[in-house]
């Protein structure tokens, strides 16, 4: 009997060396014309194991997924010949290992000329701690001018620092975060920033140990998704009883504050990143110093100052230890940058010896490390040459403690800006394709239940869910205008060289950051633009292109980051 196969703990489950890309598809779609008809070939790898593959498509995000193809195990491709606008696919592979029967599974979204410009500004509540507002305030308002850019509303509340677990300024902050929820317009999104309260939830240990391991480490984890889930009334401090775990913090107990709910109990509706250097005594810096240096890194990353170099690598040191811990990786990774793009090798030195965009690695490894991959140490030191982070292995979850890989990612000189911990649940990474951010991914991965189904489900919804990052970050971030200005009525685009564009936005900052109009070409235009702007007052103006992108999502007509006009 054909079944799903669940990952329950990270040491215990020992599979004579199966391999990862065993329950790995890696997806890849093309488009094509025949007869002034579209379709869109999907390829996999070969897999000599495999002996059945399913085709399922579904054209809008809430419908589902239907059969439209059933394959022999010795196929690596399927043509859709009925291509529309916007389509998402799921591939199902039955295998065998060992004369036992598997399934696993991997997404992909494909458009063809989908109009993804939006309409609407978006709000972005951050939170910061009040001892670090000071030395960070400078920084922090080049970075609300670069989110404005993007279409952000920036709301700054300031709010106690809280260093040890306290369950009043949890709720106090929660309280803060409903009300502006219920008077701002389109809040989407929080980023912390310092050392803000951490709410605590649950008995549970992803990470595989348990109340009987030698260093158990189940129980309560760091939960900011609490900060994002309005149905709170389902939030309880009733139940859970537990203090076996050897790490005090985690102890949960009746009316303790710590939340009981080990599964988030409804769906996250707000995006959430932390930026938090507390404890972190491995970094010479203080802590408004690794704040501002990160921000340094985001407005470099948001201006294209740092340029994407299309790379990803993988280093899976979980080669006897495993069911499929590096399909996570696989999957998301060859979706985003094809499978010519990724690269597997050990990382220790290759990722501060070279730049890639992103970079999964699962090994065994405790709070500060990955085994043989990425040390606390090594990133306090030295320049870190990766983008964005999906890391997985024992400990290191639990993203609250001393010296925290995660956090140091963050924290390091170079180009750390994101971190996540992967496999547990398997993440949605495959949609930052089209143009979401890192946020919205997340929260998307929050609230997979049982819409997409993973090798791993067990902790789909789980509570230990976290993006360390600025939850506004996309992989798609173009800057295609040189400059703007206005002169006799006219307003006059330059555009950079290599970009065409489609039409822009205008948008002002007077009173609130609003949208103005929207102007759509027929053809692109890649020179200069000269168009008649009747502006009411002099107040200042964003003007942001509309460009065509081209990627391994297929095409799409996409808002790039804006520049300043003043009167």
């Amino acid at each position: 009997m054909l079944r799903l196969s669940l990952l329950f703990c990270l040491f215990s489950c020992l599979v004579f060396s199966q391999d990862a890309k065993q329950y790995s598809i890696m997806l890849e779609t093309e488009v094509g014309t025949e007869s002034n008809s579209d379709y869109i070939d999907i390829s996999w790898q070969n897999d000599s194991t495999s002996t059945k593959y399913i085709v399922a498509k579904r054209v809008s995000n809430d419908s589902l997924f239907t059969t439209i193809a059933e394959l022999s195990g010795g196929a690596n491709s399927f043509r859709d010949l009925d291509a529309t606008e916007y389509q998402e696919y799921e591939v199902t592979k039955e295998f065998t290992f060992n004369e036992d029967e598997f399934t696993t599974k991997a997404y992909k979204e494909h458009c063809i000329d989908c109009n993804l410009v939006e309409e609407e500004i978006k709000s972005l509540l951050i939170l910061v701690d009040r001892t670090l507002s000071g030395n960070i305030n400078p920084n922090l308002q080049r970075y609300i001018n670069k989110l404005q850019n993007e279409g952000w509303n920036p709301i700054v509340q300031k709010v106690d620092r809280v260093e040890e677990f306290n369950p009043k300024a949890v709720i106090n902050n929660k309280l803060l975060i409903n009300q502006i929820y219920e008077s701002a317009e389109n809040l989407k999104a929080i980023l912390i920033l310092g050392r803000v309260a951490v709410p605590y939830s649950g008995d549970l240990a992803p990470d595989g140990h348990g109340d009987n391991d030698e260093k158990p480490h189940k129980g309560a984890y760091p939960t900011d998704a609490y900060y994002a889930d309005f149905d709170y009334q389902n939030w309880t401090d009733s139940s859970a009883e537990n203090i076996k775990s050897a790490f005090d913090r985690q102890h949960n107990v009746v009316n303790d504050g710590k939340w009981d709910q080990s599964y988030i109990p409804g769906e996250v509706e707000l995006s959430v990143g932390r930026v938090d250097f507390y404890n972190l005594p491995e970094f010479e810096e203080s802590e408004s110093e690794l704040i501002n240096r990160y921000l340094d890194k985001v407005i470099d990353y948001k201006t294209g100052k740092t340029k994407p170099n299309d790379k990803a690598i993988l280093y899976d040191g979980f080669v006897d230890y495993q069911r499929g811990y590096a399909a996570d990786g696989w999957n998301n990774l060859t979706t985003l940058y094809g499978r010519d793009k990724v690269t597997e090798m050990p990382v220790r030195e290759e990722l501060y010896n070279n730049r890639y965009d992103m970079v999964f690695t699962c090994a065994p490894g405790d709070f500060n490390n990955i085994y043989l991959a990425i040390y606390y140490n090594e990133l306090a030191a030295n320049e870190y040459k990766a983008t964005h982070n999906m890391i997985f292995g024992s400990y290191n979850v639990d993203w609250d403690s001393e010296n925290n890989v995660h956090r140091s990612v963050l924290a390091s000189e170079g180009y750390g800006l994101t971190s996540i911990w992967g496999t547990r649940p398997f993440n949605n990474y495959f949609q930052l394709g089209l143009g979401r951010t890192f946020g919205e991914v997340m929260r998307n991965t929050q609230n997979n239940i049982d819409e997409y189904e993973y090798p791993s489900t067990k902790y789909n919804g789980s509570v230990h869910t976290f993006l360390m990052g600025d939850p506004t970050l996309k992989l798609i971030n173009e800057n295609a205008i040189e400059n703007v200005s206005f002169d006799f009525g006219l307003l006059s685009i330059e555009i950079e060289d290599m970009y065409s564009i489609w039409g822009y936005q205008v948008l002002s900052t007077d009173e609130g950051l609003k949208i103005l109009e929207t102007v759509r070409f027929d053809k692109p235009a890649s020179d200069e633009i000269n168009s008649i702007f009747n502006h009411e007052r002099e107040v200042e103006y964003i003007i942001r292109p509309i460009i065509k992108i081209n990627n391994r999502s297929g095409s799409f007509f996409y808002l790039g980051n804006g520049d300043r006009l003043l009167f």
